[in-house]
């Protein structure tokens, strides 16, 4: 985890960052730091506590996360609690499904331009 962090810090600090949900309206939490430049991107996400599927209108609405910074035309690899590759326009417009499962969960996947 350590050299995960060294790794992620330089977005932490000095990149750009998106509440894309908050711990005010969910309980699933998920927070994009995206380079300047969109090279690099980290998502991290924790499950606070986790509903019964479609059991509120905020696990509903939350089961999908649509990046944002990225660039539309660029092809991404995946690193951390998905692995792969996928376009920054499907990362942006679709998103991905939320990884999580279970209370007090978290995850952290990184994403490479190529």
């Amino acid at each position: 985890m350590i050299a995960l962090y060294k790794e992620i810090r330089p977005l932490v600090q000095r990149g750009v960052v998106h509440r894309i949900s908050s711990p005010l309206e969910s309980e699933r939490v998920a927070l994009e730091y995206v380079a300047s430049d969109g090279s690099q991107a980290a998502l991290l996400l924790y499950n606070l506590r986790e509903y019964m599927a479609g059991s509120s209108a905020a696990a509903r609405e939350s089961s999908v996360i649509k990046l944002r910074g990225l660039d539309l035309d660029a092809t991404y690899t995946l690193r951390g609690g998905r692995k792969g590759t996928i376009s920054g326009e499907t990362l942006m417009n679709i998103g991905l499904p939320w990884p999580l499962r279970g209370d007090f969960t978290s995850a952290v996947i990184v994403f490479q331009k190529q």
